[in-house]
């Protein structure tokens, strides 16, 4: 886990993990520098594994600010924000937007990556 620092007026500022850092440079480095490496799981589904532990550890950060440092997500909390991600990914951008794509194989990575962020990531 990450820790806590004062900031001004005695506020109390966390820092993400190391593997938080990682994801997002690996999201970002993905998304703005590579080209399609011809791999074809890294090229389609490396983002959407990466987007739902980036998206519940920066809601989780931003609850503990606003809540308490010690706030964590219920399980409701985070099947609403996986049904969320998916509902709008997968299928409102897709039925008004024709460069969005629906894929329910998007889904079950959404959902690996949820797995993944809710079993291993945040102790």
């Amino acid at each position: 886990m990450g820790h806590l620092r004062r900031a001004g007026l005695g506020a109390k500022i966390f820092i993400p993990t190391w593997w938080f850092w990682i994801a997002l440079a690996l999201a970002a480095t993905k998304r703005y520098a590579f080209h399609p490496s011809g791999i074809k799981l890294l090229d389609n589904y490396l983002l959407d594994l990466l987007c739902m532990p980036l998206v519940l550890e920066l809601t989780r950060q931003a609850m503990r600010l606003i809540f308490s440092p010690n706030y964590n997500l219920s399980k409701f909390q985070i099947l609403f924000a996986l049904i969320y991600v998916s509902v709008l990914f997968e299928y409102l951008l897709p039925s008004y937007q024709t460069r969005f794509h629906s894929d329910v194989v998007d889904v079950v990575v959404y959902c690996a990556g949820t797995i993944i962020w809710y079993r291993f990531l945040p102790k």
